[in-house]
């Protein structure tokens, strides 16, 4: 191994390793912060492990309704357990929307992922693959909602292009024939 001292330009072969190594300049910015560059010796040298953290879910419980929408209560909740965290654990399914009783046809023979999964993958938007970022907008139907005198709501989560955000959709604005992208829980 040759000795560092003997190059000139030592940072800069040390960037552009980690740049051809696919680290961002944010990133190999932010390795002096918080004795981080200690930490990643202590793992090369294996004084140190890493422990992954697993993510439990409970899709049990009744999700929540959101602020200042006490007359909405839940029309259907499917409880589906507690469950591990992995993105094998979710697919999407594309359906035509025609209306929202077509889409509800084909996804709620599929196991439908209630709003529970949703606010937690809100919550840890790590979690939640790359992917999914182009479906735009990704309905929980294994959760719907009513008001007094007014129409059901599914839950949704949208991203716009920098962040997740969660809402609901009235179920009578689906447009005809437009994509749906529904997440389904797989067993």
């Amino acid at each position: 191994m040759q000795n560092l001292s003997t190059h000139e330009d030592s940072s800069t072969e040390l960037k552009e390793a980690l740049l051809t190594a696919g680290w961002t300049e944010n990133e190999i910015l932010a390795l002096h912060k918080k004795g981080r560059l200690q930490r990643i010796r202590n793992i090369l040298l294996n004084h140190r492990k890493i422990h992954f953290m697993e993510h439990e879910i409970d899709l049990d419980s009744d999700p929540w309704l959101g602020e200042g929408i006490r007359k909405k209560k839940l029309f259907l909740h499917t409880p589906q357990g507690k469950v591990r965290w992995t993105p094998e654990l979710i697919k999407i399914v594309k359906t035509s929307a025609r209306q929202y009783e077509d889409v509800w046809k084909v996804i709620r023979e599929k196991n439908p992922a209630n709003a529970r999964l949703m606010e937690y993958l809100r919550s840890h938007q790590h979690l939640i693959p790359k992917e999914w970022r182009d479906y735009g907008t990704i309905y929980f139907w294994g959760s719907i909602f009513e008001g007094p005198g007014s129409p059901k709501h599914v839950r949704c989560m949208h991203y716009d292009g920098y962040e997740w955000s969660v809402a609901s959709d009235v179920l009578t604005h689906f447009t005809l024939g437009s994509p749906v992208y529904s997440a389904i829980l797989c067993e």
